[in-house]
């Protein structure tokens, strides 16, 4: 059976990139004798530049394929994001108590050996009208005072809260392209 001589990724933005630049980094695909790794794209189809959100999971691909989160925070717009806010998820518009509630990517505080907080919380234990995440998280305090997840003093993609980012998607699909071809992939 032949060698497999060359990956060919169909289709560039944001994607297409983030698929070509994992390959690339991971087949080493710029030393002499590696797989090639190939993009086509069309340069009648342009990029879509909505703002897209991600997971914290995003942290650890943008690490695999070496791309410095400098880099990317500067030059793809991008924003950490600490959770995900639901509007009108409790109650509807117009309606007493609060209509929304914050859920933080860090995990509840937690003392080991002691009990669950949750099931007390369900009971009804907690201040009248005060959210889980305030009660169990610093990341809630955090962002409602506006800070980062992390110290500028942090290593790439590390820090003290969990978090993820949003970005444009146009201009992360830039960065991407532009690492990429660092990576030895090769654009058509």
């Amino acid at each position: 059976m032949a060698r497999m001589q060359s990956i060919l990724v169909v289709g560039g933005g944001a994607a297409g990139w983030l698929v070509a630049c994992y390959l690339a980094k991971h087949l080493n695909a710029a030393a002499p004798g590696s797989i090639r790794v190939e993009l086509v794209e069309s340069p009648g189809i342009g990029l879509l530049g909505v703002g897209e959100a991600t997971f914290p999971s995003i942290r650890g691909t943008m690490s695999a394929i070496g791309l410095d989160e400098g880099k990317l925070l500067t030059d793809a717009n991008a924003t950490f994001k600490q959770g995900i806010r639901y509007d009108h998820w409790v109650r509807p518009p117009g309606s007493e108590g609060p209509s929304s509630f914050f859920h933080p990517f860090s995990l509840p505080s937690q003392r080991p050996g002691n009990p669950e907080l949750l099931p007390y919380w369900l009971l009804g234990g907690a201040p009248q009208g005060m959210q889980l995440a305030e009660a169990v998280s610093m990341q809630y305090r955090l962002v409602a005072q506006g800070h980062g997840p992390k110290r500028v003093s942090d290593p790439d993609y590390q820090g003290p809260m969990n978090y993820a980012y949003h970005f444009d998607a146009a201009r992360v699909a830039v960065v991407l392209a532009e690492h990429g071809q660092k990576l030895g992939v090769k654009r058509h």
